[in-house]
């Protein structure tokens, strides 16, 4: 009996060890396969022509981004983590749009789609694809968001070539309504004739058969049209503009003449369209003019958007300003600054620094700007926190864009009018400065000690959603110490792939804050700042302020 218990017990054993062994085995092939997944999973992300990123909403901070990365711009992973690495990436023209773009889809919690264009590390644009998802926690909070980057560079090019096509049709398309003469290439004479030719050059069709190219009253004389004829000939086409001719009514015309020269069954043959462009002419010469009268109006508006005053405006104050547009003969556009004091007694005086940008060129622009200073110069005069003024300014700036204003027509300002500002408000009498920006480069202290310190404090750009945030940070300037406030002109400044940026700008502030006078402070960093990347890239706006 107890043979037999041993027996069974035995029996138990082995049957519980290899149930132990099975299951012990089933788990390692478990975690096996749970590595080589894992190894996929690695091998295929990284293997994307794409660079997959996971970004913190609230810090801003990459929490994960691929190998690909390194290849995609030419830029290493630790800059995609940088403060201002996007900013300077996205090509200027594409980035008010880009950001606006994902500020709605995190307010919305909605995925997006979006195409934009970026500055690689070695000077080249290249076109981005962006799908973004939108991860919110439980109460809906956006808290995550989930990009795929593509380079749809090579896309974009074939889109281009292929509107290229349309176009070049469209030109041919449209030549049907010019006049048109066929010649022989050998003699220049004339063997066919459309309907609009023998209108244009006052003769009948058969009275136009057999003539030479000369004889029609295109050129001064035969010299020339037999030069031009010759011409074609070696280059295969030619283009002759602001040509005259006396049309069929003794008016004179304005015409102008493309020649191409191809084969048809084995003969050399010229085609030349006559196109009447004396109507073209009279509209552009009406642009023209209109343009000018625009820019006349611009220029004037412009007068009060950078205030002049003297170095010694304010008792406690010593101020500079400094513009310059990125090119002379460019549209002027809607940056701008002002120093001015509101308060209405003497303990309650406080000095109002502040420069603007407004996204755009011309008359939109620089129309949009000088209200945004006068509705500043109302709302700071009523209450001095310079958040509080932004808070103001944001809500008017969406309703007047949206046609939300009875005061303005829904087009009177373009539907997506943006604007950075920096406001800094000074008591003279203690030199506290309170400091708020909307979407601006950021305001710099330098201490007369020569060091210098960052005014730690952020908004979003003003336009993009009504109701928002922001707030002020609070600084002493003691004497000798100076206040920089900019526009991203002189930050932006680019070397081949390299950018000023905030850092480089502050260093050059520094290294000029012994200048003799704070005026010559201002164009030395301004010099500075053109000689790094030879030329500016956008209007440069420099407010400097030392306390006395």
């Amino acid at each position: 009996m107890n043979q037999m218990g041993t027996n069974l017990q035995d029996e138990i054993l082995r049957d519980v060890n290899e149930k132990l062994l099975i299951a012990s085995i089933e788990q390692q092939e478990l975690a096996e396969i749970a590595t080589q997944a894992e190894q996929r999973l690695y091998a295929l992300v990284n293997g994307l022509n794409a660079v997959i990123c996971e970004l913190d909403i609230q810090t801003g901070e990459i929490l994960f981004l691929s190998e690909r990365a390194e290849s995609f711009l030419g830029y290493a992973r630790f800059e995609w983590n940088r403060r201002g690495f996007w900013r300077r990436v996205i090509y200027p023209d594409d980035r008010a749009e880009t950001l606006a773009f994902l500020y709605r889809a995190i307010e919305t919690r909605q995925d997006n789609e979006h195409e934009f264009r970026a500055l690689t590390a070695d000077g080249r644009t290249v076109w981005i694809r962006n799908q973004a998802v939108i991860v919110t926690d439980g109460d809906g909070t956006p808290r995550l968001i989930r990009c795929v980057l593509e380079d749809v560079s090579e896309r974009k090019q074939s889109e281009e070539i292929i509107a290229h096509s349309e176009r070049r049709f469209r030109r041919l398309f449209e030549a049907a309504q010019d006049g048109i003469l066929i010649l022989d290439s050998n003699n220049g004479v004339i063997t066919d004739a459309n309907p609009v030719a023998t209108k244009l050059l006052g003769m009948s069709h058969d009275a136009l058969m057999g003539k030479e190219f000369f004889e029609v009253g295109l050129f001064a004389d035969q010299e020339k049209s037999r030069a031009v004829l010759t011409s074609l000939k070696e280059n295969h086409s030619i283009l002759c503009e602001n040509l005259s001719i006396s049309s069929t009514e003794g008016v004179d015309r304005t015409v102008e003449v493309v020649g191409y020269l191809y084969r048809e069954n084995g003969i050399s043959v010229v085609q030349c369209h006559i196109r009447d462009v004396t109507e073209r002419k009279r509209l552009e010469a009406l642009q023209d003019e209109a343009l000018q009268r625009e820019l006349r109006i611009t220029e004037f508006l412009q007068r009060p958007l950078r205030t002049n005053f003297h170095e010694d405006e304010f008792e406690s104050l010593s101020l500079a300003a400094l513009y310059e547009p990125a090119l002379k003969e460019a549209e002027v556009g809607g940056d701008f600054f002002d120093a001015f004091m509101v308060g209405k007694s003497v303990r309650s005086h406080r000095i109002v620094l502040c420069v603007g940008d407004v996204m755009g060129k011309g008359l939109k622009a620089a129309s949009l700007a000088a209200r945004l200073k006068e509705v500043l110069h109302a709302f700071i005069g009523e209450n001095h926190d310079p958040g509080h003024t932004l808070f103001r300014l944001n809500n008017y700036l969406c309703d007047i864009t949206r046609g939300n204003s009875a005061e303005y027509p829904p087009d009177i300002f373009p539907a997506l009018s943006l604007a950075a500002l920096s406001i800094a408000v000074i008591d003279p009498a203690t030199g506290v400065a309170t400091i708020s920006t909307a979407g601006a480069e950021p305001v710099a202290v330098l201490r007369a000690m020569s060091h210098a310190e960052e005014v730690a404090v952020t908004g979003v750009t003003l336009g993009i959603e009504r109701d928002e945030i922001f707030t002020n940070a609070q600084i002493t300037l003691h004497p000798g110490d100076t206040l920089l406030i900019t526009t991203d002109g002189l930050t932006e400044a680019r070397r081949v792939k390299e950018f000023l940026g905030y850092d480089g700008l502050v260093e050059i502030a520094l290294r000029n804050v012994s200048a003799p006078s704070i005026s010559a402070m201002g164009r030395a960093i301004v010099e500075d700042a053109r000689a790094f990347g030879g030329s500016f890239k956008d209007d440069v706006c420099l407010l400097l302020a030392r306390r006395k």
